[in-house]
Order: structure tokens, then C-alpha cells, then sequence
């Protein structure tokens, strides 16, 4: 008996705790979530005093973590909406006793392209090391679109497709030692066109080179000096002035060079370049030389040169000089060299000057930025064109209108020295121009006249007299 009651007390104590559990709750902090066009990463609260779980089964949209227990932070990440139409999804939080729904719209982007037809891509532009890479490309058109790997290491998952899509582009390894670049067109039937230009670095490359020393110093006097090459292939040598001469121009592993200076016949100082190239390595040691005794000079005939065409032309100018020198010169001379050495002649071409107005020009030989001689340069502007067709208007009494032609080749104005006549154009114009004089009635017993003046913007003038008799 005692038994009995014992099991019934055991009972009765399990039923009253089933009865007082406290359920689990879940929650989020807002029941909305607004997310923009563009996509991205976003953190929701949820509350919860237990175990819960995530139910979300939108595409577009990922939600982590997915399970847990207690309070947590959510985070959203989305997809770029290209659908151009608000989108939404519910996402459902779980637990053994309630559930709770957070609701999540997408905004679109809007219709940017005011053409009747449009094609764009994003990226534009993609950038990948030699080892190459993988990444997406998203189209947007409004037809049909299509495109051509056009290089042999740039593939896409699919060439051609209609309206808002996306596709995949790879980029193969790139096993050469050089970089490279593709330029693939994306077009649609209606000749829109987007274009992506892909890059990818070169590979690695194992071959090596080294010059020693970076550079070496020649007295004034002139000599030689020499170059230690390290590398593992064949190499070139070269060098940028005609005072330095290489004992070689080219040899095959490791190896060495010299190079021997003439003597510095001028008074400043002086570098060379010299560069040794071995396949795509390339290194650049100098040569430095004393300055000489000689003081350098330079002339240029003749130190004045006359253009008398505006339409231009070419000219030679003499230089002397016991220096090697560079010239400069405005942009309207074109140069047919712009350096040299010792005696020589220069050749010009002088464009075309537009102006109404001679312009004059210095062309200089210099040394290390000092002009050493100069001429001057002068050409004639083009000739100022303003003429009309007749000199006189005379005028009824009852007022009336004439008409007389303006032949010019440069904008002018209009001036008028009486009140009771009028032009149209009132204001001036350009070019050749007909133009209208009008003239009120006249009830004076006198003649009278007034004077027209047409002034050019360049200095030219011409008048015309209007007269009106009674």
C-alpha cells in the first residue's frame, strides 16, 4: 500500500513540472529587414531562451548561422538584385514551442540607360596573377547579347544569353614570363557594345641577370673601364652616346665588357646609358665622364628667320658647335631632330598660323639646360578680310529697308551712330552676312544721314552711309 501511494506522489510531482516549464520563446528584434540593390552584408538580433533553428530558402539570400541556442546575431548576406522588380523572403526562426518570421526585401535598381537600347558589364575590368582565377560577370541588357573569348586563356561558361544575366569568366595560368592583356567585346544586335578588358602578371621567371658595378667614373682625358654580367643565358649590350665605344655587343653566360670613352672635349660634365638586355631581364649601369678644359659654345644662322606665309613651311637653320646639344622650340615648329653634336643642320617645319597676327617664336640650342645660341622666328598672320558690298543706302522719305552684304572672315560687330535707323542682325555676326537697314519715316524739311560702322574683332573696319531726304 505504501508503494501504491509512493508511485502516485511520483506522478502527481512529473505532472506539475510538465505543467510550470517555461516555453522557449524566439524573436527578432524588427519583423523587417530592407536590403539595397547592390547586395550585401547585413546583422539581424534574434532573442531567443533556448535551442532554435533557421529556415530561409531564398537563392539570392544566405543566413548564418543557421542553428544555436540563446541570444545571437545574424548575418544576411545578399546578392546583387538585377531584376529590376522588388524582391522579398521570409526567414523563419524555430523552436520546439514557438516560431518567428523576419520578412526581407530586396530593392531594385532602377532603369539608368535612357537610350532605346543598352549592354554593361561589371566589372569592366579584371586583374588575376599568373596562377589565374575565377570570377563572375554580370551583364545587363534589355535583347539578346553575345561575346568571343577572342584569346585562348579566357573562357566563359557560356558566350551569349538574353536580357540580365550572369556568367562565369576563368583565366588559365599563365605560364609565359611576360604579362598579358585581352580586350573582349560584349555586343547585342542593336550594336550596343560593353568591353572587358582582362590582365594577368607573368609568370615567375627562374632566369636572373647582374651587371657590376652600377657604374664607373672616366677622367677628361678619356679611357677604358669594365663590366662583370652574371646570368644564365645569352646577353646584348648597348650604349645611348657616340663618345663611348663597347669592347663587344653581345656574349653568352656569365662574362664581362668594356667600354672606352674619347676625351671630353667640352666643359661640363657628361653620362652615358649603357644597357645589357639578356631575353626580358634588363639592367642599365652609367658612365660618368670629367668635364673638359675647353669652355663649350654654340651658334645658329640665321638669328633671324622670316616666314612670310601664314600657311608655313619648311626651313634650315646651320649649327656650329664644339658640344653635343638638344633643341626646343614652340609647339607650332616641328623639329625634324631634336638632338645632336658638333656642326650640323637643322631642319623645321612651320605650321600653319590661324591667327591675324604675326607670332614669333625662339628656337634654342641647349646644353644641361642652358641655352647656349638662339633665332628668332617670325610668320606672317593670315590676311584680315572685312569688305561690303556697297558704301551708300539712300532712303525713301516714308522710311523703307535695304539690304547690303558683309564678306569677312572673322566675327564683327555693328555700330550705329543715329537713333532712327536699325540693322538686323543688330548685333554683328560672322562670316559673309546680309544684313538689313531700316530706316523711320522722315518729315523734316532737310536731309539727313547717319553712319553704319562695321568693326572686325581682329582691328579691320568698314562703313556704311545711309541717307534719307525729305
Amino acid at each position: 500500500m505504501k508503494r501504491l501511494h509512493l508511485s502516485l506522489f511520483v506522478v502527481a510531482i512529473a505532472c506539475l513540472l510538465v505543467g510550470c516549464r517555461k516555453p522557449v520563446e524566439v524573436s527578432f528584434d524588427n519583423q523587417s529587414q530592407t536590403i539595397a540593390a547592390e547586395g550585401g552584408t547585413y546583422s539581424v538580433e534574434l532573442k531567443s531562451n533556448g535551442d532554435w533553428s533557421i529556415d530561409a530558402t531564398a537563392e539570392w539570400l544566405t543566413v548564418s548561422p543557421t542553428s544555436g541556442h540563446g541570444d545571437a546575431t545574424l548575418t544576411l548576406e545578399a546578392q546583387r538584385n538585377t531584376t529590376h522588380e522588388t524582391r522579398s523572403t521570409e526567414i523563419k526562426a524555430t523552436t520546439k514551442d514557438n516560431t518567428a518570421t523576419l520578412t526581407v526585401s530586396q530593392e531594385f535598381i532602377p532603369n539608368v540607360h535612357p537610350e532605346e537600347h543598352y549592354l554593361t558589364i561589371t566589372p569592366t575590368e579584371y586583374e588575376v596573377g599568373y596562377q589565374g582565377g575565377i570570377t563572375t560577370i554580370d551583364i545587363e541588357c534589355d535583347e539578346e547579347w553575345m561575346t568571343d573569348e577572342g584569346v585562348n586563356w579566357v573562357r566563359f561558361d557560356r558566350t551569349e544569353g538574353n536580357g540580365y544575366d550572369q556568367i562565369v569568366l576563368t583565366v588559365l595560368e599563365n605560364t609565359t614570363f611576360v604579362s598579358r592583356m585581352a580586350e573582349i567585346k560584349f555586343v547585342s544586335p542593336s550594336n550596343c557594345m560593353a568591353l572587358l578588358v582582362v590582365r594577368q602578371e607573368a609568370a615567375i621567371d627562374p632566369h636572373y641577370l647582374e651587371v657590376s658595378p652600377r657604374g664607373i667614373s672616366i677622367g677628361k682625358e678619356g679611357g677604358t673601364g669594365a663590366f662583370t654580367v652574371e646570368t644564365d643565358e645569352d646577353w646584348q649590350v648597348t650604349s645611348d652616346c657616340n663618345w663611348l665605344t663597347l669592347s663587344t655587343e653581345s656574349g653568352f653566360g656569365n662574362g664581362s665588357f668594356e667600354v672606352t670613352a674619347e676625351p671630353n672635349e667640352i666643359f661640363v660634365a657628361r653620362q652615358a646609358r649603357v644597357k645589357v638586355v639578356s631575353r626580358n631581364l634588363e639592367k642599365i649601369v652609367f658612365v660618368t665622364q670629367e668635364p673638359g678644359d675647353d669652355p663649350y659654345m654654340a651658334s645658329i644662322e640665321p638669328d633671324t628667320l622670316h616666314i612670310d606665309s601664314p600657311n608655313g613651311g619648311r626651313a634650315e637653320l646651320t649649327i656650329t658647335a664644339n658640344c653635343e646639344w638638344t633643341i626646343e622650340a614652340p609647339s607650332w615648329i616641328t623639329l625634324m631632330t631634336t638632338e645632336g653634336s658638333h656642326n650640323a643642320t637643322l631642319e623645321i617645319m612651320v605650321g600653319y598660323n590661324n591667327m591675324f597676327v604675326a607670332r614669333t617664336g625662339v628656337i634654342s640650342v641647349m646644353l644641361g639646360g642652358e641655352v647656349l645660341a638662339s633665332t628668332v622666328v617670325v610668320q606672317e598672320g593670315r590676311e584680315s578680310i572685312l569688305t561690303v558690298d556697297v558704301t551708300d543706302v539712300t532712303m525713301p522719305a516714308q522710311g523703307g529697308a535695304q539690304y547690303f552684304n558683309v564678306t569677312s572672315n572673322q566675327p564683327w560687330e555693328i555700330h550705329l551712330d543715329a537713333e532712327w535707323i536699325q540693322c538686323t542682325p543688330s548685333l554683328g555676326g560672322e562670316g559673309t552676312t546680309n544684313v538689313m537697314v531700316k530706316a523711320v519715316e522722315w518729315q523734316g524739311s532737310e536731309p539727313r544721314e547717319a553712319l553704319i560702322i562695321i568693326k572686325g574683332d581682329f582691328g579691320a573696319i568698314t562703313t556704311v552711309w545711309v541717307h534719307q531726304n525729305p
